[in-house]
């Protein structure tokens, strides 16, 4: 990524079989509304089964 970074309130990490799959972002709105959307995306993905979240393999 060319040492770019971005951290913002509503990115979450994906992971699935211990491997960083992807992430959820939202922006648009308050931080708290961003992390909201994000959550409920998380929610959806956790329902496949060995999908985790982040390392820890929960919510944030």
């Amino acid at each position: 990524m060319h040492g770019r970074l971005v951290v913002f309130g509503g990115g979450i990490p994906l992971s699935f079989e211990g491997r960083i799959v992807g992430a959820v972002g939202a922006s648009g709105s308050t931080v708290a509304n961003d992390i909201e959307v994000s959550k409920a995306a998380v929610r959806a993905f956790e329902t496949y089964p060995k999908a985790r979240i982040g390392s820890s393999g929960s919510l944030l």
